[in-house]
């Protein structure tokens, strides 16, 4: 090179932050241990000597974007989860102090006989659709740091769907179909938690049907090993190819438009549900081929 050579040029791009991620393999006749000691302690990636094959070049070529590209991917998933544990804990506290007094004025308002007491009801449910979503955010933290708590109680399955589905229904306006035993369900589990997951599940099936095609919520106990609970939309599903990743945080499913709710979505609630179940010892999926149906399979050592 007539103003330096491989080296100069190798540190002159890990140098600059526009081009210091790029992959570099570095070619040279020079052969030898030091050689190759030199330009990897340069900051090459790579060091290839001549005379070499078309295909040896290409392979490593290969290898060298793939591991750049899931570098990448790791530094873009440690900045989601700093970013979800910071906004969440910074958010949790003036939405409980807003909560409260969108609370007192409701009740004011009632007293007088104002006809503004059904607005603020209105921003109170909103309230509890960002506390939702704030919570599943801490929830997510606490899973990547290997610290989500189960603080199990013996509680009702049917009674945390019921709670989950009307919350859902007032939020989103619309009537969910619940198909649940008469009789308790009774369980010994985290009340909140599953609470989660069943809201996550129902919020997932009414943000990708249609206004006015059903949801359905379905729980039944099979036999005396498990539990399950059922959503099931008339929605367009999940293509079979994207199956296998609906569960890992951050993954939405391409060309699936949003049909009714919000447009906004983290990618957070399919994996936060999961991790919730197996957390318990259950396990949860969907089904194929149109993968319109999620569930959660309860084990029976959760019966009370």
């Amino acid at each position: 090179m007539p103003h330096g050579n491989g080296l100069d040029v190798v540190h002159a791009l890990r140098a600059d932050p526009t081009t210091r991620e790029i992959p570099i393999v570095l070619i040279s006749p020079r052969g030898g241990e030091d050689a190759t000691i030199g330009a990897l302690g340069a900051g090459a990636d790579d060091y290839l000597v001549k005379p070499f094959s078309g295909r040896e070049f290409r392979a490593r070529v290969r290898t060298h974007l793939e591991l750049a590209r899931a570098r990448r991917e790791g530094a873009e998933s440690r900045l989601k989860d700093v970013f979800l544990g910071l906004a969440s804990h910074e958010l949790r506290t003036p939405l409980t102090g807003l909560k409260l007094n969108v609370q007192l004025c409701q009740r004011e308002l009632a007293a007088q006989g104002s006809p503004l007491a059904a607005r603020l009801a209105g921003l109170h449910r909103s309230i509890d659709r960002m506390t939702r979503l704030v919570n599943d955010m801490l929830s997510v933290s606490a899973i990547t740091e290997g610290k989500l708590t189960i603080h199990t109680t013996r509680c009702d399955l049917g009674q945390i769907c019921r709670h989950a589905a009307n919350e859902l229904s007032q939020v989103s306006h619309r009537a969910l179909v619940l198909d649940l035993p008469d009789t308790p369900v009774p369980v010994v589990a985290d009340e909140e938690r599953l609470g989660q997951v069943v809201a996550n599940l129902l919020s997932n099936a009414i943000k990708y049907s249609a206004p006015d095609r059903p949801v359905t919520l379905t729980l039944r106990a099979e036999g005396h090993e498990e539990g399950v609970v059922r959503v099931h939309d008339a929605g367009p599903g999940i293509p079979v190819d994207a199956l296998p990743h609906i569960f890992d945080r951050f993954y939405r499913v391409l060309n699936i438009g949003v049909q009714s709710g919000s447009y906004v979505g983290l990618g957070l609630g399919l994996f936060l549900a999961k991790a919730i179940v197996e957390r318990h010892g259950a396990a949860s999926g969907s089904r194929a081929p149109s993968a319109r149906a999620a569930r959660s399979r309860l084990p029976s050592r959760w019966a009370a």
